[in-house]
C-alpha cells in the first residue's frame, strides 16, 4: 500500500520463467492508495487470521519526504493491521532502495515509531552489500523494531536461468534465489536478536525448513503458489512436521537457528 493511488508500471510487468520455476515482476506498487485501502480493511474485516500490511513509498514522493509518506499510509491502515512491514527494498520504484541507508532508515523508522506503529518490521534487499545490511540492522536494534524480512526479490540474474524471459527487467523470485535468500536469512539472524521472516525460493517443506534452521521464525512464499498451487502451504506444514520429528524437535521454535 502507498499513500497515493498509483497504476504501477506499464504492462506486461509480470513474467513466468517456467523452465526455472521463477518469476520476474516489475509491478511498481500498483494499488488504490492508503485512503481507499484503509477504508476497505476497516469495512470488510478479514477472517480471524493475522493481517500484515506492506507499506511502500509513493512513486511521486521525493526521497526527502519518504518518512512522512510512510507515516501517512500507516495512520490509515493502523486499525486493520496486525503487523506492518516497511518496504524499502523493491527494485521497481525508482530510488526506493536508497532508503536502506542508515540516515534515511533512521528517519523513516523513527517517524513510524513515534506514530505508535507496532509490530513493525523492515524488508531488506538480497542485493544489499553486507556492510550496508549490518548498518540497517543497527538501526533496527536502535529503533526497537520487531523483526526483519529477508528478503525481497533480486535484480541479479544467475547464470543457471534457462527461460527466454530471463532478460526482462524487474525483481527475480522463486527457486533460483533459494540459496541467496537462505544465506541472507542466516546473515541477518547471526547479527540481530529480533525475529527473522525468511522468504525466497520456498517451494516445499525442505526449502521452508532450511530457512527455519538458518534462523527464520516465520516463512513466507509467493512464487511457490504459482508453481505448486494453493495446497502448497498445507503440504509444507505437513512436511515440516515430519522433518521436525526426524531431527528430534518438538516445535518449530526449537529448530529456529539450529544451523547457526
Amino acid at each position: 500500500v502507498t499513500a497515493e493511488r498509483q497504476p504501477g508500471n506499464p504492462r506486461p510487468r509480470l513474467f513466468r520463467l517456467t523452465e526455472d520455476e521463477a518469476l520476474i515482476n516489475r509491478m511498481g506498487f500498483n494499488n488504490e492508495g492508503a485512503d481507499i485501502v484503509g477504508e476497505r480493511l476497516d469495512r470488510e474485516p478479514l477472517p480471524d487470521v493475522p493481517v500484515g500490511v506492506n507499506i511502500g513509498k509513493s512513486k511521486t514522493t521525493p526521497l526527502s519526504d519518504a518518512a512522512a509518506d510512510y507515516r501517512y499510509t500507516y495512520e490509515r491502515v493502523a486499525e486493520a493491521g496486525d503487523y506492518f512491514v516497511i518496504n524499502v527494498s523493491s527494485p521497481n520504484t525508482p530510488g526506493l532502495r536508497d532508503l536502506q541507508n542508515r540516515e534515511a532508515l533512521e528517519e523513516i523508522l523513527g517517524t513510524l515509531s513515534d506514530a505508535g506503529a507496532e509490530p513493525l518490521l523492515v524488508k531488506l534487499s538480497p542485493d544489499l552489500p553486507e556492510p550496508a545490511v549490518e548498518e540497517a540492522l543497527a538501526v533496527v536494534d536502535e529503533c526497537g523494531l520487531d523483526g526483519v524480512i529477508a528478503t525481497n526479490t533480486t535484480t541479479s540474474r544467475p547464470d543457471s536461468l534457462q527461460s527466454p524471459n530471463r532478460a526482462e527487467r524487474g525483481g527475480l523470485s522463486g527457486r533460483p534465489i533459494r540459496n541467496l535468500a537462505t544465506e541472507r536469512v542466516r546473515f541477518v539472524a547471526e547479527r540481530t536478536d529480533v525475529p527473522v521472516i525468511g522468504v525466497g525460493g520456498v517451494t516445499d517443506a525442505e526449502s521452508a525448513y532450511e530457512k527455519i534452521r538458518a534462523g527464520a521464525s516465520i516463512v513466507q512464499l509467493y512464487t511457490g503458489l504459482v508453481y505448486e498451487g494453493p495446497t502448497v502451504a498445507r503440504d509444507i506444514n505437513e512436511g515440516v512436521l515430519e522433518l521436525l520429528e526426524r531431527d528430534g524437535f518438538e516445535t518449530v521454535e526449537q529448530a529456529v537457528g539450529a544451523d547457526l
